[in-house]
Formats: structure tokens, C-alpha cells, sequence
């Protein structure tokens, strides 16, 4: 709780355990297992972000400026949404900084995009070799937004730092179940189609097009129509 006061979200943990020495690894910056039961981040405006009933990892906690790595993390039966929207309260608030004017700011879309004070040096987390089992996941932008229900995959995802507020890679994405958006909520042409089973290669936002996001399907189904592309 105290690591993570500075930011705007709610990062909560029910229960868990450590190995034996986690103390020891940890005071000397070393890796250490953990696993931990109902996790959850939670953005300013009480959407979750991320929630997982377990996750197992191997933690390295570093200090100045404070950042955590987790690697070979499995996340079961939980939810994770990326949500990308200008004008709106996104994903990223979550792990930005809490504005100087004070934590009501952190529902002020434009605050959160304004750069932080000179001098601040903003923690981070990184996940590494990540593992989705059963897991929700909800990726919306303005124009388009991509639900899949029960997916597994394997990714990464780095956020907070200096550099861009939020990078992931997920790869090899099978979903029993999905919907897609085409077009903006509330317009009278926008669709939402729903899939029977979906198959996605890759999806990400890389360091090299921090502002883009690539999404390859390999396939998505429902009824007789199919779908694939790259975008």
C-alpha cells in the first residue's frame, strides 16, 4: 500500500505467500517466489484494469526509483482491459502519478495527460514471460474495441518509468468466445459482432511504436462468417 500511494489507482491483494527467505531476497534486491490470491488494479474511475483469483511469479523489487519485475508469471481466472480512449479515463491512470493539485485530479482526463513535475522519477512494473489461463480480456479504443472471453496466451507488459506509460506484447491468443466494436459507442452505424471462437496471433504496443497498436487475427468465427487481418 505504501509503494503504491503515489498512484492513481487501487492495487489490492486478499492473500498469498512467499518463499521461506522471501525477507532476506528481498532486503538484498534478489528474486523471490510469490503467489498471490485475488489480485486486483483498479483505475480511478473503478473500472478494473486487472484482477486475477492467483497469479504465481518470481518478484524483484528495486529501489530509486522504486520498480518491480516480475517473471515466469502465471495469471489464472481473472480480467484484463486495456482501455486507450482520448478524453477519457483509461488503463494508464492507473499507474500514473497522482497530480499536485491532489487525487481528485486523477479523474481529470486531461491532467493525466499532462507531464509530471520536473525532477519525479515515477516507479514501474514490468511482467515478463506472463502466462493468461481463463482469463478475460477487454481491449478498447475509440473506434474499435475487441472483448474475448476465456482467452490463454503468453505476453509481457511494462508500465510507469520514464519511458512510454504502457507496453505489452501478447502473443498466441485463443479465446473460447469474443465480440468486436467497429465504430464509436453511441453512433446509430456502429456494430458489434460476436465470435465463436477466436484465434490472434499477436497484439501489442512495442518500444519501437509506443504510440501504435498492432493486431493480427488469424481467425475469428461466427456462424459461417470469418474473419482475419492485420491492423
Amino acid at each position: 500500500s505504501r509503494a503504491t500511494a503515489s498512484r492513481c489507482g487501487t492495487f489490492k491483494i486478499s492473500g498469498g505467500h512467499l518463499g521461506w527467505a522471501a525477507v532476506w531476497e528481498l532486503l538484498l534486491g534478489r528474486p523471490f517466489d510469490l503467489v498471490l490470491e485475488d489480485a486486483q488494479i483498479i483505475g480511478p474511475d473503478g473500472q478494473v484494469a486487472f484482477a486475477a483469483a492467483r497469479l504465481d511469479a518470481t518478484v524483484t523489487v528495486r529501489g530509486a526509483p522504486f520498480r518491480v519485475v516480475l517473471s515466469d508469471v502465471v495469471m489464472a481466472h481473472g480480467r484484463w482491459r486495456l482501455a486507450l480512449l482520448p478524453h477519457a479515463i483509461g488503463t494508464a491512470a492507473a499507474f500514473r502519478a497522482v497530480p499536485e493539485e491532489g487525487r481528485a485530479r486523477c479523474l481529470d482526463a486531461f491532467a493525466m495527460r499532462k507531464p509530471g513535475p520536473p525532477g519525479r522519477r515515477a516507479g514501474s512494473i514490468v511482467i515478463q514471460n506472463l502466462q493468461f489461463r481463463d482469463v478475460d480480456v477487454d481491449l478498447a479504443f475509440p473506434t474499435w474495441e475487441l472483448e474475448l472471453g476465456r482467452a490463454n496466451a503468453d505476453g509481457s507488459l511494462s508500465a510507469g518509468g520514464e519511458g512510454p506509460p504502457l507496453l505489452f506484447e501478447v502473443r498466441d491468443v485463443v479465446a473460447a468466445a469474443g465480440a468486436l466494436r467497429i465504430g464509436r459507442r453511441g453512433d446509430a452505424w456502429t456494430a458489434r459482432v460476436p465470435f465463436d471462437a477466436v484465434d490472434i496471433p499477436y497484439v501489442g504496443v512495442t518500444t519501437a511504436h509506443p504510440s501504435d497498436l498492432v493486431l493480427e487475427v488469424a481467425a475469428a468465427g461466427t456462424g459461417r462468417a470469418r474473419l482475419a487481418g492485420r491492423a
